[in-house]
């Protein structure tokens, strides 16, 4: 990752945002998300937030539960 990009990536997570999900990825999808977060210029963490808020309500759709937020 080059100087320019790492400056240029959003650095502060929403308010309120203090507690950690520790996952486990293999090499493949580490990979993925590493490209993705490199085009979109985020951080892993912030790139993880995203897809997960986004399967989150793909998920709550699925299955009709109504959203917390």
């Amino acid at each position: 990752m080059s100087e320019t990009t790492t400056a240029n990536r959003r650095k502060n997570a929403p308010q309120g945002c203090k507690v950690p999900v520790l996952t486990h990825l293999t090499a493949e999808e580490r990979s993925e998300l590493d490209q993705l977060a490199e085009q979109e210029m985020r951080s892993l963490s912030s790139t993880m937030r995203m897809i997960c808020l986004k399967g989150l309500a793909a998920h709550q759709a699925e299955k009709s539960i109504p959203s917390t937020h």
